[in-house]
């Protein structure tokens, strides 16, 4: 009796495992901090390109992408062969990525609310399972700062991008590497963006028989790097 009891708790917890590990994973991509300003895009789709940010977003005017939260064509009809070029964004190959192994995405819109335990806003923090903030050119007001740590807090996970220092698009003073560090203030995650700025060129390059250094376009001789 002991062995059929065992086993049937056995079968109730891999039951229970299995029904949570096949829930679906929903990702939300962040489009509300300026993340297509100047010579950005980073977003994963947009059908329209009427936004402006001067610093704040505005599509009465304007060439940028507008995100809209759901991409389209349907992920539905994403497949092992489907073509990043399925989405408009600079991030449409890590979205089609997402979808191939069966997470489903979002985007949340320039006028989008960054939130957590609001159940009057759709697009709430506690949907989702992942926040994708690719290169912030605004900064997160204190209730968005409070937000995002109550969500890594209770178990989200939160991807953070910088760009190098100085790399401010919409002209607001403030750039992604000093709006991550402004979001850490006391140090929550153990970690910071280094602003060191420095640019060079240089000819000191390795050798190697390696595809990357001797490739079809030629053979590499000089590396530049700037900011």
């Amino acid at each position: 009796m002991n062995h059929i009891k065992s086993t049937l708790i056995a079968i109730a917890l891999l039951l229970s495992f299995t029904t949570s590990y096949s829930q679906t994973v929903n990702i939300l991509f962040d489009a509300t901090k300026a993340e297509t300003a100047a010579n950005a895009d980073w977003v994963i789709d947009a059908d329209l390109h009427n936004m402006t940010w001067s610093p704040g977003g505005s599509t009465s005017s304007g060439s940028e992408s507008n995100a809209q939260n759901v991409p389209t064509p349907a992920q539905s009809g994403i497949t092992a062969t489907t073509v990043e070029t399925f989405w408009k964004g600079a991030l449409s190959s890590w979205g089609i990525d997402c979808v191939k192994r069966g997470y489903h995405v979002e985007t949340l819109p320039y006028n989008g609310s960054i939130t957590y335990g609001s159940s009057s806003n759709a697009r709430d923090l506690s949907h989702y399972k992942i926040f994708i903030v690719c290169e912030p050119n605004i900064q997160f007001s204190a209730a968005e700062k409070t937000a995002i740590l109550s969500f890594v807090q209770n178990g989200g996970s939160l991807f953070m991008i910088s760009d190098h220092n100085l790399s401010d698009r919409n002209g607001d003073g403030w750039d992604s590497p000093a709006i991550w560090n402004d979001l850490m203030t006391g140090n929550p995650f153990g970690i910071t963006f280094n602003l060191n700025d420095f640019s060079g060129v240089t000819t000191d390059v390795i050798t190697t028989p390696d595809s990357v250094i001797n490739g079809p376009m030629g053979t590499v001789t000089e590396a530049q790097w700037a900011n």
